[in-house]
C-alpha cells in the first residue's frame, strides 16, 4: 500500500494537488497493470487521499513556521502586538476623557 503511495509520488501525480478524480484515474491504472485488486480500489483512493493531507497539512505547518520566523526576524508586528497596543491606547484615551 505503501509502495503505492510512494509510486504515485515518483510518477508526478503530486500529492499536494491530489483531488479524488486524479486518485481514481492513478488506482485504476495500477488495476490495469494488475498491481492492484479492484476490491482494493475504494481502500487505495482513500489511502491516496489521506496521505495527500497529511503531507499538505506538515507542508502548510513548516510554512507558518518559517514565515512566524521570518516575521520575528524582521520585526514585523503581529496582529496580536497591534491589538495590544489598540487596547492600551483605548485605556489611554479613557483615563484622559475620565479626567476632564
Amino acid at each position: 500500500m505503501l509502495n503505492l503511495i510512494k509510486k504515485g509520488m515518483y510518477l508526478g501525480i503530486g500529492l499536494f494537488s491530489l483531488t479524488k478524480e486524479k486518485a481514481e484515474r492513478f488506482v485504476d491504472e495500477f488495476i490495469k497493470s494488475g498491481e492492484a485488486s479492484l476490491e482494493e480500489k475504494n481502500t487505495l483512493i482513500q489511502n491516496l487521499l489521506d496521505e495527500a493531507q497529511k503531507q499538505k497539512d506538515i507542508l502548510e505547518k513548516k510554512i507558518n513556521e518559517e514565515i512566524k520566523r521570518a516575521i520575528e526576524k524582521v520585526g514585523i508586528p503581529t496582529r496580536k502586538d497591534i491589538e495590544k497596543l489598540e487596547k492600551k491606547i483605548d485605556e489611554l484615551y479613557n483615563k484622559s476623557e475620565s479626567k476632564k
